[in-house]
């Protein structure tokens, strides 16, 4: 079994709602635009973004994380899709979001830089000529620095969730292996998966040369400064000049 389809009752529990993205991205946009998270997962955020009046459509390449996000209580301004985040500018037309979100480190699980470059391309697309793209990875300038080896470890009543990186400096990608734990079924699921290490500087050449041209980078949903410390590189990108 794949391992998001099998975790997918769990990740609630592992990643909870941070209300600090949802006032990241809803202060940019106006009322009722419409929004599309990439790697939705099972839907806290978009849930969270249509309760507020956005219309939201989410999607994910994992169909048991969709099935789980359609399992909450149906809106009218929400719908999921079980789809690749490659094919957006196939499945939606030129300008058709205000707000393009992709959040928790998905860009980087795409198989090789020319496919994130490629994303990155079709995102401005999408996007209309007042929307903004929403994006978040780890911060890998510091891990590649500071050569780290595992993520703080993620512990609740219900799991334990823990995250090693093997880094390949040559290849500026990570082998990156979970562990978690679920507490009451004293049941353990694992994973390892190649990652590519994106750096700010090639993220931010990426967005120029796509159209992305008032971009500002992040350590973090606080909004703090970003610097090669920081844990996370957020980004909030627009077009134009």
């Amino acid at each position: 079994m794949d391992f998001y389809t099998a975790i997918s009752r769990y990740y609630n529990y592992i990643f909870p709602l941070n209300s600090q993205q949802v006032e990241f991205i809803t202060a940019s946009l106006f009322p009722g635009a419409s929004i599309i998270e990439v790697g939705s997962a099972t839907g806290n955020l978009t849930r969270a973004l249509a309760e507020r009046g956005y219309r939201v459509v989410g999607i994910d390449l994992n169909e048991s994380m969709v099935q789980t996000a359609k399992q909450e209580d149906a809106l009218p301004n929400l719908e999921y899709w079980h789809m690749d985040m490659l094919e957006v500018d196939k499945k939606f037309a030129e300008n058709s979001f205000s707000g393009v979100v992709c959040f928790g480190n998905t860009l980087v699980h795409l198989p090789t830089r020319e496919k994130i470059f490629d994303f990155i391309k079709k995102t401005a697309k999408i996007i209309d000529a007042r929307g903004w793209f929403f994006l978040q990875i780890v911060n890998y300038d510091r891990i590649l620095r500071e050569r780290i080896k595992e993520l703080p470890v993620i512990e609740n009543e219900k799991i334990k969730f823990e995250r090693f990186y093997t880094i390949s400096q040559a290849e500026k990608s990570v082998l990156f292996r979970t562990r978690l734990r679920v507490k009451n079924q004293n049941r353990v699921y694992e994973q390892e998966v190649k990652l590519q290490a994106l750096c700010r500087e090639e993220l931010e050449r990426a967005l120029k040369e796509s159209g992305f041209n008032k971009n500002e980078f992040f350590g973090d949903f606080k909004l703090t400064p970003y610097s090669v410390e920081s844990p996370a590189i957020v980004v909030r990108a627009g077009l134009g000049s």
